[in-house]
């Protein structure tokens, strides 16, 4: 009985108020619009995406930069994974590298969940200067960084 309720919830959020998923980090347009922030604010140099949506699976965002980031800008990260040096756990994997951008070796984009501990993998990150954040009403938050000089 509980699902029915629950069932019922969701069409009403969906039917009436429009707001089904609003706040959902996973909800694919989401993603989309999180990593056209990235392309966009990368202006066309190449980055490393790194990504921590949710917490050590991302493969829909890893998907989503091989699809739609080779589709509509051309071609995709030098790495997408959740961390630098991280082993590949996608089967044949190299096939979706084909058309990765060269990296230069100071641009990344970091893309997280805000919840639980993602202020630890941030740390990891710290050698990177911010030059951009974005918080997105979804609970991500998005930023390019640099080496700092």
């Amino acid at each position: 009985m509980p699902f029915v309720i629950l069932a019922i919830q969701d069409q009403y959020n969906l039917i009436y108020k429009g707001n089904f998923g609003k706040d959902d980090p996973k909800n694919f347009a989401h993603i989309l619009k999180t990593i056209d922030w990235a392309y966009e604010n990368s202006h066309g140099d190449g980055f490393k995406a790194y990504n921590y949506v949710p917490e050590v699976y991302d493969y829909p965002y890893v998907y989503a930069y091989w699809w739609y980031g080779i589709k509509k800008y051309g071609y995709m990260p030098a790495e997408v994974s959740y961390g630098p040096n991280q082993p590949q756990y996608v089967r044949l994997s190299e096939q979706f590298l084909e058309k990765q951008k060269g990296f230069s070796g100071n641009k990344i984009v970091l893309t997280y969940e805000k919840k639980s501990t993602y202020q630890e993998w941030l740390k990891q990150f710290s050698k990177y200067c911010i030059i951009k954040s974005q918080d997105f009403e979804w609970n991500v938050g998005i930023e390019t960084r640099e080496l700092c000089r």
